[in-house]
């Protein structure tokens, strides 16, 4: 993931914790927040190879996908992102959202 375009100090970061989730309603929460944020940060778990790999498949210039080897707790995967977040996008605003939350378009 190329980060360069990611580098405003007035930027939004979300940041989504995933464990074994729903697709369809990880993509529409995805459609939803790449329109409204500067950058997505999926943070996985430990989920199924299944669930890792149709989240590398959509990842975009502004999803981003850490993934976690174990399931480390909510807390700690709000954590990691947030780190990252810090280091590489240095964003204004960063905020949690669970998969099942609904964005309008």
């Amino acid at each position: 993931m190329k980060n360069s375009s990611m580098t405003t100090h007035s930027s939004i970061c979300a940041v989504v914790v995933t464990y074994h989730p729903d697709l369809v309603e990880l993509e529409n929460l995805l459609l939803a927040l790449t329109k409204q944020v500067t950058v997505t940060v999926i943070v996985d778990n430990g989920s199924s190879k299944d669930s890792v790999n149709w989240i590398e498949a959509h990842q975009q210039e502004n999803i981003v996908f850490l993934s976690l080897s174990d399931n480390f707790g909510v807390a700690e995967a709000h954590n990691h992102a947030i780190r990252w977040a810090q280091k590489t996008t240095s964003p204004m605003w960063c905020f949690s959202i669970r998969t099942a939350s609904l964005f309008p378009i």
